[in-house]
């Protein structure tokens, strides 16, 4: 099984670290069709994203949280 990214800007880190760094980035690797040939790094982001149709900040202080998230916990940062 692996989870080390062959490609792409994030080459030889591992899928999980990448998905806590840049979610967007792992957001993207999920939609795009070229993950379905790496089954377990596509198996990993299913998991995570299957069903969910989320957008997430790419800066402050909730980098990384989905605005969901945000509006539940901080409504006045929206």
């Amino acid at each position: 099984m692996s989870l080390i990214l062959e490609f792409g800007k994030y080459k030889n880190l591992n899928i999980e670290d990448v998905y806590n760094k840049d979610i967007n980035y792992a957001q993207w690797l999920y939609r795009n069709t070229l993950t379905k040939q790496y089954d377990d790094i596509y198996n990993f982001l299913d998991n995570k994203f299957k069903n969910k149709n989320l957008i997430y900040l790419s800066f402050g202080k909730y980098k990384n949280k989905s605005i969901d998230w945000v509006l539940e916990n901080d409504k006045n940062y929206i």
